[in-house]
C-alpha cells in the first residue's frame, strides 16, 4: 500500500466510466490536478512508474492493432477502444507530465491509477472481442461453404451439417458466447468478411443467429414447454431431437445461393420453395425438415409466403421457426441502419455497442406488436423474448397452447414442380442443380 503523509479525505470527484467521452475524462482529471491537497504520496509499492506502465499498454495496443487489421468485422469497435486508450494515455502525459510534482499529490496519484485501470479495461475488451471473433468466424465460414455447396447442387449429407449446429448449440447452452455478442458479431462477420451481396450476407447472418436462438429456446425446456404436446416428439428417433430443427435454421435460405445461368428461363419462385427443393436433395434429410424450410416465412394469420397457410395448418415447429426468422430479419435491419448512421462518426467509443443493444430492443418490440396483431405464434414469441431476457414496451397476450390439427400432414408439392405454374419441368431443374 502507498504511504501518505498528513492524510485527509480528499474531495471526492465522480469518476468517469471507461468508455465516456475523452472530454469528460479531461474535465475530471483537470479538476483533480488543479485542486490542492495537503495529502502527499511519500512512497509507492508499485514497481513501475506511470510512463513505464503506459509503455506496456502501448505494446499491447500495437499487438492488438495488428490482429484487428486482418479482421474487418472488428475494425470499428476495436478501433474505438484503442483510440480511447491512446487518448487517455495522452491526457495523462499532457496534464501530469513525467517528473512533475503533481504526482506526489494523493488525488492525482489515484486519478492516474483510474486512468490506467480504464486503459487496461479497454485492452481487455479488445482481447475479448478478438477471441469471440475467432470463435464465431469458424462455424460461419464452414456454414458458408456448405450453403454454397448445396446451392450449386453438389452432393451433401445431413451429417455434414451436424458439426456446425453442434458448435453453435454449445456456444448457446454453455454461455461461452453471450447472446448479444453472437447476434452482433455474426452480423458483422457475415457483412464484412467475404464481400457478399447484402441479401446473401443477411441470409448467412440470419442462419447463424436463428440456430443460436433456437438452441437456447429448445435447451431451456421450461414448464410451459414441457407440459404441452409441442415438445420435439416427432424427432425422438434422432440422438439429439433438436438437431433437425437446428439444421432447418441453417439451410432455410439456401435457395438464395441457387446457381442460375444468365438469360435463363428459370421462373421467379420464392426462395423458401427453392430452399425446400434443395434441402430435399440432401442425403438423409428428413421430410419434416423440408417442411420447416418451406414454411419458415409463413404467418400465423395466413398472410405469409409462399403458400399462405395459417397457423392451424402448421406444426408448432413451423410457427416457431417463422417467429425466429422474423426477429432476425428485424434485428439485422436495425443493425444495417445503425451501421450506416455510425459511418464517419469517430467520436463515439461504444456507439456500435449501444446501437446493437438498441437493435435487440427495437426488434423485440416490433415483433411483439406484430404478434399482438395475430401475425405470429404467441407462444413462440413468448419463448423467444424469454430467452432474450428483454422487457418489451407492450405486454404479450397470454399464449395459447394449440394442438397440431394435422399430425399426418404431408409436404405440399412445390410450385416449381407443377408444370402448370412453371416454364421448366422437374428434369430441367434437377439438371440445373447438378451443374
Amino acid at each position: 500500500m502507498e504511504q501518505i503523509d498528513n492524510w485527509e479525505s480528499p474531495q471526492v470527484l465522480e469518476s468517469p466510466q471507461v468508455t465516456d467521452d475523452i472530454h469528460r475524462w479531461e474535465i475530471y482529471f483537470r479538476e483533480v490536478v488543479e485542486s490542492k491537497s495537503v495529502c502527499k504520496v511519500r512512497s509507492s509499492h508499485l514497481q513501475q512508474t506511470a510512463r513505464e506502465r503506459e509503455q506496456v499498454y502501448l505494446k499491447q495496443l500495437q499487438e492488438n492493432a495488428q490482429l484487428v487489421f486482418r479482421k474487418k468485422a472488428l475494425s470499428q469497435r476495436c478501433h474505438a477502444f484503442q483510440k480511447q486508450a491512446l487518448e487517455l494515455i495522452k491526457l495523462r502525459r499532457r496534464l501530469a507530465p513525467d517528473g512533475s510534482a503533481v504526482h506526489q499529490e494523493a488525488g492525482v496519484f489515484l486519478a492516474i491509477v483510474k486512468i490506467h485501470q480504464a486503459v487496461q479495461s479497454l485492452i481487455s475488451l479488445t482481447d475479448r472481442l478478438i477471441k469471440l471473433h475467432s470463435r464465431i468466424e469458424t462455424p460461419l465460414s464452414e456454414l458458408l461453404r456448405m450453403i454454397q455447396q448445396i446451392g450449386c447442387g453438389k452432393p451433401t449429407d445431413i451429417h455434414d451439417l451436424y458439426p456446425i449446429s453442434q458448435t453453435i448449440r454449445n456456444g448457446s447452452l454453455d454461455a461461452t458466447v453471450r447472446c448479444d455478442d453472437w447476434l452482433h458479431l455474426s452480423f458483422e462477420i457475415a457483412s464484412n468478411n467475404w464481400a457478399l451481396p447484402e441479401v446473401k450476407s443477411l441470409a448467412l447472418a440470419s442462419a447463424a443467429q436463428s440456430c443460436y436462438l433456437a438452441s437456447g429456446i429448445l435447451g431451456k425446456q421450461n414448464d410451459s414447454w414441457a407440459n404441452t404436446d409441442i415438445s420435439m416428439q416427432r424427432w425422438l428417433q434422432f440422438e439429439r431431437p433438436s438437431d433437425p430443427f437446428l439444421v432447418a435454421c441453417l439451410i432455410k435460405d439456401v435457395g438464395i445461393w441457387l446457381h442460375r445461368k444468365k438469360n435463363s428461363s428459370f421462373p421467379r419462385i420464392h426462395h423458401a420453395e427453392l430452399s425446400a427443393g434443395l434441402a430435399a436433395g440432401i442425403t438423409g434429410m428428413p421430410a419434416g425438415v423440408v417442411r420447416l424450410v418451406r414454411e419458415h416465412h409463413e404467418c400465423f394469420d395466413g398472410s405469409g409466403l409462399p403458400a399462405g397457410i395459417n397457423g392451424t395448418e402448421q406444426h408448432f415447429e413451423s410457427r416457431l421457426i417463422a417467429v425466429i426468422t422474423r426477429w432476425c430479419e428485424l434485428y439485422n435491419q436495425q443493425s444495417v441502419l445503425g451501421q450506416q448512421s455510425a459511418l464517419g462518426q469517430q467520436s463515439e467509443t461504444l456507439r456500435s455497442e449501444s446501437l446493437h443493444f438498441c437493435a435487440i430492443e427495437l426488434a423485440s418490440n416490433h415483433l411483439l406488436k406484430e404478434t399482438n396483431r395475430n401475425r405470429w405464434e404467441k407462444l413462440g414469441t413468448h419463448l423467444l423474448l424469454d430467452f432474450l431476457d428483454v422487457m418489451p414496451i407492450e405486454k404479450i397476450a397470454q399464449p395459447q397452447f394449440q394442438r397440431d390439427s394435422k399430425p399426418n400432414w404431408r409436404i405440399p408439392r412445390p410450385h416449381f414442380l407443377d408444370a402448370s405454374q412453371a416454364t421448366v419441368s422437374a428434369p430441367c431443374l434437377r439438371n440445373s442443380l447438378r451443374k
